[in-house]
């Protein structure tokens, strides 16, 4: 009776909800199995794959690297090019007393060639001693002559030196020219030269009395104010002072004054700017920082004279 109860109340129930609610049991049963089997077993096969491709690259990829350490230090590149094997490092004696410490070289003292094999430009091979040493300050660009152990910008004061230097320059034009004949003259003894008397100044060329190389005259400049009124006064345009020229000046007057000077007007003697201001002296082809450094006196004398008289009409 009870199984017909429950048949004829399974019957009273829709079929809708009957097929639903089977649905819903296979889909629980379902993610009930993914949940419970599925998902664990595809972790732990992950996890394996994961072991095995570990072991595998630990197998193919070598052990690490040690630990960075530094490398020692270099060798010394002086060391390094130096042509001759450095010497093994040794004990140095200790001094017993300052006699026995080897002498110590000077600072800045000049390294000197003194004699050494040269080849020619020939191609063949000599002895050669060092006489002179021509060198160039890199401060202001001057030459400067090294004769022994010391080096002149200038021979003022060096009488011995400006004879040396002298010889060699003889010595090396009649060697290098050809054309050059005849033995070294013997150099004259040295004797005390009288200064020749200075001569008068040149006569002026115009009839105002101005000579080549005088200064402008600033009072020539000035112009007098011209009234044109008791309150209108002219207007007055004051002309520009011109520039200076202090070493064309006595340039000037010194080639008027060689003129009267037959002795020296082939001796090339002139006053030329200085690059650094002032004024340079030319004799001979050759160039002097001041008159007193003019080697001949009677060249000296005369351009001396030249710059007083020049100095006494400004």
């Amino acid at each position: 009776m009870l199984g017909d109860e429950l048949g004829g109340l399974v019957q009273q129930l829709p079929r809708g909800l009957i097929a639903v609610t089977c649905i819903a049991g296979l889909l629980w049963v379902a993610l009930m199995i993914f949940f419970a089997v599925i998902r664990p077993s595809r972790r732990r096969r992950a996890a394996e794959a994961n072991a095995l491709t570990s072991s595998a690259l630990a197998r193919l990829t070598p052990d690490a690297p040690s630990p960075y350490t530094a490398p020692p230090d270099l060798p010394d590149l002086d060391l390094l090019m130096d042509s001759h094997a450095a010497p093994e490092p040794a004990a140095a004696p200790k001094a017993t007393s300052t006699h026995d410490l080897p002498p110590v070289a000077a600072i800045g003292a000049p390294r000197r060639l003194g004699s050494a094999d040269v080849r020619l430009s020939d191609g063949s091979t000599t002895h050669a001693e060092e006489q002179m040493v021509v060198l160039r300050d890199p401060r202001d660009g001057k030459l400067m002559v090294q004769i022994g152990d010391v080096a002149y910008k200038s021979f003022a004061g060096a009488a011995k030196a400006r004879e040396t230097f002298k010889t060699l320059l003889h010595e090396l034009g009649v060697s290098l020219n050809p054309n050059a004949t005849g033995p070294l003259p013997a150099q004259p003894a040295t004797t005390t030269r009288t200064m020749p008397a200075a001569a008068p100044p040149p006569p002026s060329p115009t009839g105002d009395g101005s000579l080549p190389g005088d200064l402008p005259r600033f009072n020539e400049l000035r112009d007098e104010i011209k009234s044109r009124g008791a309150f209108r006064p002219h207007k007055v345009e004051s002309p520009a002072i011109p520039e200076l020229n202090i070493a064309g000046s006595i340039e000037s007057y010194l080639q008027y004054k060689l003129q009267f000077a037959p002795e020296f007007q082939r001796r090339g003697i002139h006053v030329r700017p200085a690059p650094g201001g002032g004024v340079r002296i030319e004799a001979d082809g050759r160039f002097f920082d001041a008159v007193s450094d003019v080697d001949d006196p009677d060249v000296q004398a005369f351009i001396r004279s030249a710059i007083e008289e020049w100095q006494s009409r400004q």
